[in-house]
C-alpha cells in the first residue's frame, strides 16, 4: 500500500497505521457516514419516485439496486482513503473557567501607549 502524507505536519504515514508520527494526529481508515447517508437518500427518492409513477414494485426493486449498488461502490471508491484527525494541545488542558459577575471590576488598566507629536 502505499504512504499517506499528513495534512497537519506534511510527515509521511505508512497505510494502516493509527497515529501520524509527526503531529500525532489520528487516522481513520474507510468510508464516511455522509456518503451512506447519500446513498440511501438517493435510493429512497429515486424509488419512491419510480414506485409512484409505476408499479411499486418497480419502486421497490430500484430503492434495493442503488442501496446495493451504492454501498458496494463507497467501500471501493474509499478503500484507500485515509482521514487525519487532530486534537488541537491547546483545547485539552483548558480548565473549566467561571466568570464571576465581578470580574471587569477586577481587571488592571492598561494606559494605551501614545505617540509623541512629531517635531516639525
Amino acid at each position: 500500500m502505499e504512504n499517506h502524507v499528513c495534512p497537519h505536519c506534511r510527515t509521511e504515514v505508512p497505510h494502516g497505521a493509527n497515529v501520524c508520527t509527526g503531529c500525532q494526529a489520528e487516522i481513520e481508515y474507510g468510508t464516511p457516514n455522509s456518503a451512506f447517508l447519500a446513498v440511501f437518500i438517493a435510493a429512497t427518492l429515486l424509488g419512491a419516485w419510480l414506485g409512484a409513477n409505476s408499479n411499486s414494485v418497480v419502486g421497490w426493486i430500484t430503492f434495493v439496486v442503488i442501496l446495493v449498488g451504492g454501498f458496494f461502490g463507497c467501500y471501493k471508491l474509499f478503500a484507500n482513503r485515509g482521514n487525519f484527525k487532530r486534537i488541537h494541545k491547546n483545547t485539552l488542558n483548558k480548565p473549566n473557567i467561571t466568570l464571576n459577575p465581578t470580574a471587569h471590576r477586577l481587571r488592571r488598566r492598561v494606559p494605551s501607549a501614545r505617540r509623541a507629536p512629531a517635531a516639525g
